[in-house]
């Protein structure tokens, strides 16, 4: 019996109706012709490093405190978009949303940016730090450890 035909299949979408219809929004700009001169080296095999962004956590040294890296294709010269950067930060760091991007380790120099701003692509990177719930203070590893 094939996966569609199956009873309880049926049964469980047609209760609900929910998935009934599927419907698709307009693409907001798909280029058909060749890429603008800008985007050249997205068709290279490995466009280069500088096209990548990389986010780090502040309480480690930066030798060994990258969170995660992601390619920066989001506009001419390196960039990636705010939100998707926030949004993937937050998730690494425990769905921590409140939590904000800087380019000092220290958290001085916050970013103020739009949702749908982008970020360029800076040699170092950024950090993201999330603020410590109010009146509790955060362990470090190594005042867990038991010796």
């Amino acid at each position: 019996m094939a996966l569609a035909e199956s009873p309880n299949l049926r049964n469980a979408c047609d209760a609900s109706n929910r998935y009934s219809e599927v419907a698709l929004r307009p693409a907001g700009k798909i280029i058909t012709g060749p890429l603008p001169p800008d985007f050249h080296f997205l068709e290279n095999a490995s466009p280069p490093q500088s096209y990548r962004v990389r986010f780090r956590h502040p309480a480690y040294p930066d030798s060994s405190n990258v969170l995660l890296s992601l390619h920066a294709w989001d506009q001419a010269g390196g960039g990636i978009h705010y939100g998707l950067a926030h949004t993937a930060c937050a998730i690494i760091a425990n769905n921590r949303f409140d939590g904000y991007l800087s380019r000092e380790i220290d958290g001085s120099s916050r970013i103020e940016a739009e949702w749908s701003s982008c970020l360029p692509a800076e040699s170092h990177g950024y950090y993201f730090h999330v603020p410590p719930p109010p009146g509790k203070s955060i362990p470090t590893f190594s005042s867990r450890l038991i010796c």
